[in-house]
């Protein structure tokens, strides 16, 4: 899911559809197009998501939270479009490349 947005992908077979389609990414995705970091939130994984410009840096896009099973297991994705939340977050809104 995506707040504030009405977007589900239902199954790991959409996602990994959605995270391969060329609309999704403006392009094939490719090595070093983005950056992860992770970034623990409310007791669960996630990571935030850099995508890299023109000019080599790398910009706040995204954060990305998992939700586990007993057996680690990823049972939901919930992404948080905010990268104006990244430095109160205590994260830098851009890295260097």
């Amino acid at each position: 899911s995506m707040p504030p947005w009405e977007y589900w992908l239902e199954g790991k077979d959409a996602v990994v559809a959605t995270m391969r389609s060329s609309g999704t990414w403006e392009g094939e995705p490719r090595p070093g197009r983005y950056r992860i970091v992770p970034a623990p939130m409310n007791g669960e994984p996630g990571g935030l998501a850099y995508v890299r410009g023109p000019d080599g840096r790398y910009r706040s896009v995204c954060l990305t939270v998992m939700s586990l099973d007993a057996d680690g297991r990823v049972v939901e994705l919930t992404t948080f479009v905010l990268p104006e939340l990244f430095a109160a977050w205590g994260f830098p809104p851009v890295l260097d490349a």
